[in-house]
């Protein structure tokens, strides 16, 4: 069943996706929310005794944490590492694998940055997560 799933056309795919929308969207019925994605991932996990439970608790967490950068959003900002940059910033970047070399090839995580205002107004970036990327060497050939 996980290889159906995670088959584009597949209709189980297709309503894990449906699902993760709403989730994203912070749909207002959580309930029902709760019980699409139950039935999703009973497929994906024979003993799902608990399973209600455990998804919707992930759902109202991940609802608290999504209203909470809402109403931060003007203090967050989230960015992605664009590709040819050089990797020598590395305040704003993480390459997991320190024998890379070369510019960035691929972001594969977006890095989050919190605005700071000092104490003459003006505003700066702090950056809390960094973008996670990949360099030229992981992937081209010298």
């Amino acid at each position: 069943m996980l290889i159906n799933l995670l088959e584009a056309e597949s209709p189980e795919f297709k309503q894990f996706m449906s699902v993760f929308k709403q989730v994203v969207e912070l749909a207002p019925e959580n309930k029902r929310v709760v019980t699409d994605l139950v039935e999703v991932l009973a497929l994906l996990l024979p003993d799902g005794k608990h399973l209600r439970t455990y998804v919707a608790k992930a759902v109202q967490n991940a609802t608290e944490l999504a209203n909470r950068i809402a109403k931060e959003n003007m203090f967050l900002r989230t960015y992605l590492a664009e590709v040819g940059m050089a990797a020598d910033d590395r305040n704003s970047i993480d390459v997991p694998n320190s024998e890379q070399t070369g510019k960035v090839f691929m972001c594969t995580f977006p890095g989050l940055r919190r605005r700071i205002i000092d104490h003459e107004g003006k505003g700066r970036f702090v950056h809390i997560v960094r973008a996670t990327v990949e360099l030229e060497s992981g992937y081209c050939a010298p």
